[in-house]
């Protein structure tokens, strides 16, 4: 069929984005791996002690975490969808927040929270305690793994959540009436329901945190804590004169480690649809009485949120407005608006802003459009290229953003003519619309799978063709979908800095990584309220444009519906 010929040149085309870079970065560290002053071979590389000390350092951070962040999404989606807790619908909502602080600044706040020297927690137990205080070190594997433990529920909550909500309540209730207490119900009943949608969010929180760069390299260096994605920057932007070859070994070995998890995570969810029931007649929705530990799951509930966002952007607010970062309480000044006034006069600065909002708005709309037709291709067609899309959408998550901007790096020194668009927005674009094509195909599909295929096949009846379909019977269905694709990439393109770093020139400098250049050449008692009064003010430009953005599908809904 035409469609399918269609569907099969975007997968190619997709495809070819994602082999390109890799056979560039390949060719690259075999042809000059001496670029960069180092020379030892690729299987040299991954048998030196050192290596093994950064694969044991990814592994434990992303590995420890995800456990941690599997463990409080559970509970917190658990506590909303099957528990009479207070406040539910309010709490519902408020996990989101969280992805309207980038990482970058979050990291910014745990630093400046718990910075041994300087710190404000540990400044306050000095001041209180006196020099006998105990210290506590952000700058610490424990500390990493505290933050990102918090950090990935969001998302994680997001893919449990439809778990949750989606089960019948009747087995439960029969525990219930069997004699078993509520924790005994979700450990026998409740969870082995839920186990693949947890299964699978957790094998997604091990990916998220192989892939992060912003905590390791504010928080972890200072503690000489390194890790793949770090090493890989250092070699490549931070070295003097830049080894590129030695960055291309290290972006090869972390590749493999994450694809290795990308399968299981693929393993992981196609065995999910195993456990799905379709049936004909309603399910109960009851929910579990709490009793008087409604109030325990409420402090439970507003604790997880209290690390996960409001902790972290209170400091930020609050070192943007007083001078409490490493002083005594007796000297702390208010500093507002000052603090503001010089963000606004940090060089770039809107300039920054500007490219971030263009090369994040052609990303969201690129994204979703391709992940659209891969979801189709992948949900809608008969052919074996179905499969094939499926596997191409997910494939992105085994290039961690800083590897894929490596890679992408060595594709325009290599293939001739591909210079000319280097220091435009185009990289940076190529490089996010890669690294978010997961996450779209995934939203887009969570609605089109619930399409039914007899509507396509009467409208094709009618004599439309493939297009006049699509546009006229299958978007208008997925338009909520289509919806949240573009507001979820077009955010998490705005807070992107590992795959973009890399890649960007004086002439192409985004607003994260702006801030981070601004953060390690200031001196850093005299710029440190400028860099949390910057901090809350673009957190706080994503989160209207969040709020804006859920106020428009309401009414878009709503009128669609009338």
């Amino acid at each position: 069929m035409f469609s399918n010929r269609i569907l099969f040149v975007v997968a190619t085309i997709v495809f070819l984005l994602l082999l390109i870079p890799v056979f560039a970065l390949y060719v690259g560290i075999t042809l000059f791996p001496s670029l960069g002053t180092t020379s030892y071979s690729f299987w040299t590389f991954i048998t030196m002690p050192s290596t093994a000390t950064l694969v044991e350092n990814t592994l434990e951070f992303s590995i420890v975490s995800a456990i941690f962040t599997t463990v409080f999404a559970t509970t917190y989606a658990w506590f909303i969808a099957r528990t009479d807790v207070y406040g539910k619908r309010f709490l519902e909502l408020l996990p989101v927040l969280g992805l309207s602080v980038p990482l970058l600044f979050k990291a910014f706040a745990w630093s400046f929270l718990l910075n041994p020297h300087a710190g404000i927690i540990n400044t306050t137990l000095r001041g209180i305690l006196g020099r006998g205080a105990p210290v506590l070190d952000i700058n610490t594997m424990a500390g990493l793994i505290f933050v990102m433990s918090f950090t990935n529920v969001p998302i994680v909550y997001l893919v449990i959540l439809p778990a949750m909500k989606s089960m019948d309540s009747t087995l439960e209730e029969a525990s219930r009436i069997a004699g078993k207490s509520i924790l005994a119900t979700f450990r026998d009943v409740t969870f082995p329901l839920a186990r693949p949608a947890v299964l699978s969010a957790f094998l997604l929180a091990v990916i998220g945190g192989v892939g992060n760069f912003e905590y390791p390299f504010i928080l972890g260096i200072p503690g000489n804590i390194h890790v793949l994605a770090t090493e890989v920057y250092f070699w490549a932007q931070q070295r003097v004169p830049p080894a590129y070859g030695t960055a291309g070994e290290i972006s090869i070995l972390y590749s493999i480690i994450a694809l290795v998890g990308v399968t299981a995570y693929i393993w992981s969810t196609r065995r999910s649809f195993k456990y799905q029931v379709v049936t004909g007649r309603s399910v109960s929705k009851n929910v579990q009485k709490l009793g008087r530990f409604r109030y325990l799951a409420l402090l439970i509930c507003f604790g997880i949120l209290f690390f996960e966002f409001i902790l972290p952007f209170a400091t930020l607010f609050l070192m943007s407005t007083t001078t409490i970062y490493g002083s005594e309480f007796s000297s702390i000044k208010l500093n507002f608006p000052s603090s503001y006034i010089t963000a606004f006069q940090i060089p770039s600065l809107f300039r920054s802003l500007e490219t971030s909002f263009l090369f994040g708005t052609i990303a969201a709309v690129l994204a979703t459009v391709v992940g659209t037709l891969l979801a189709y291709s992948a949900l809608k067609t008969k052919s074996r290229g179905g499969r094939l899309a499926e596997y191409i959408s997910a494939i992105p998550l085994a290039f961690p953003g800083v590897v894929y901007g490596v890679a992408l790096f060595w594709t325009f020194l290599l293939v001739p003519g591909l210079n000319l668009i280097y220091g435009t927005i185009w990289p940076l674009v190529i490089a996010l619309v890669f690294i978010r094509l997961p996450f779209s195909t995934r939203i887009v599909s969570g609605n089109l799978v619930q399409v039914s295929d007899e509507l396509e096949e009467a409208s094709q009846v009618a004599g439309a063709g493939f297009f006049r379909t699509f546009a006229r019977v299958i978007t208008p269905l997925i338009k909520n979908g289509l919806f949240n694709s573009l507001v979820y990439t077009f955010v998490d393109s705005l807070r992107e800095l590992g795959g973009v770093i890399i890649l960007t020139t004086a002439q192409t400098t985004t607003f994260t990584v702006l801030l981070l250049q601004y953060y390690n050449t200031s001196a850093l008692f005299s710029s440190i309220d400028t860099v949390a009064a910057a901090s809350v003010v673009f957190t706080g430009i994503i989160a209207v444009l969040m709020v804006v953005a859920s106020v428009v599908r309401r009414y878009w809904g709503s009128k669609w519906e009338r």
